[in-house]
């Protein structure tokens, strides 16, 4: 079962991506606030308190635990425990987290185009991949100190 592709010109795949990152860098150096800053603050103080006291992933601890040791029932922490392996390379920095949300993203979009394009065709997979940066939802999200969109 092929899928007949179009014939013309080729759709550059960079435009998709340079859309995507452009959009999603804006801020990036900016504090955590906003609409679920309390899961970006979470997820932050995970990335923190791995770099600074042993990476144990399976150990996620936060800061508000109180009088205890602040260790937290979390999903698997593969993101925050890619943060902390920048922190500890370049040191805490929130744009490092944001920096690995916006990469994160544009491969996501780059996926995209590439599954479109293997199952609908070149200008369909292109076009999906390009409608994706310019989805305001995904720009908002995908530029957080989160592990996935609240």
């Amino acid at each position: 079962m092929g899928v007949s592709r179009s014939k013309g010109h080729p759709l550059p795949l960079w435009l998709p991506l340079l859309i995507g990152a452009t959009l999603r860098l804006v801020q990036i150096q900016a504090p955590i606030l906003g609409i679920h800053s309390w899961r970006q603050a979470d997820t932050a103080a995970m990335a923190r308190n791995f770099a600074e006291q042993g990476m144990r992933f399976w150990l996620p601890q936060i800061d508000w635990g109180g009088a205890g040791s602040g260790l937290v029932e979390a999903e698997f922490p593969l993101y925050p425990y890619g943060v902390a392996l920048l922190y500890r390379l370049f040191g805490v920095h929130e744009w490092l987290a944001r920096g690995l949300s916006v990469l994160c993203s544009v491969l996501t979009i780059f996926l995209v185009i590439r599954i479109g394009r293997r199952l609908l065709g070149e200008r369909a997979g292109w076009w999906g991949g390009f409608s994706m940066p310019c989805c305001r939802f995904q720009c908002s999200t995908d530029a957080r100190c989160n592990r996935r969109p609240c």
